[in-house]
């Protein structure tokens, strides 16, 4: 029996080709998974963070300047507001930057700091202690800010 002779030079078959392509797409989709959850476990960290420095900055305006400053939290559209005079000194969007909704115990709060470094309760929207929570997928992470503006976290 005569055999032909071989003509293939080298390269991979269509099945090895189709295996090595398998193997890295559920590689992918496993290591997919956990990136998501360490960006969201990320987000939710780094959002207290800039949450409690918008509130530190809010009482160093009202400190500064021996005049009320607020500190708005709109829980329709993810977002904090430092306001001083009725000027927005910095908004930050927490859905856009971080990934995350918030959450509060009462709808958009609002807290004032006075010009001694404390939230002024007469001001505030709520009264005894606020609950902000942040949410990143099934991740959640809650903030407490008492009455007179600490914050616990």
């Amino acid at each position: 029996m005569k055999r032909k002779p071989n003509n293939r030079t080298g390269g991979f078959t269509m099945v090895e080709a189709l295996a090595v392509l398998t193997l890295g797409s559920i590689m992918t989709h496993l290591g997919m998974g956990g990136f998501i959850h360490v960006r969201q476990a990320y987000g939710l960290s780094s959002s207290q963070t800039v949450f409690a420095s918008a509130l530190s900055l809010t009482r160093a305006h009202a400190v500064e300047r021996g005049s009320h400053a607020r500190l708005e939290i709109d829980t329709d559209n993810d977002e904090v507001r430092v306001v001083f005079d009725g000027q927005v000194l910095e908004s930050i969007d927490f859905q856009d930057q971080f990934g995350v909704d918030l959450t509060a115990s009462v709808s958009n709060p609002v807290v004032c700091m006075g010009p001694g470094g404390y939230a002024d309760s007469g001001c505030n929207s709520f009264s005894g202690e606020l609950t902000v929570d942040f949410h990143a997928g099934a991740e959640q992470a809650t903030t407490r800010i008492l009455q007179l503006g600490q914050l616990l976290d």
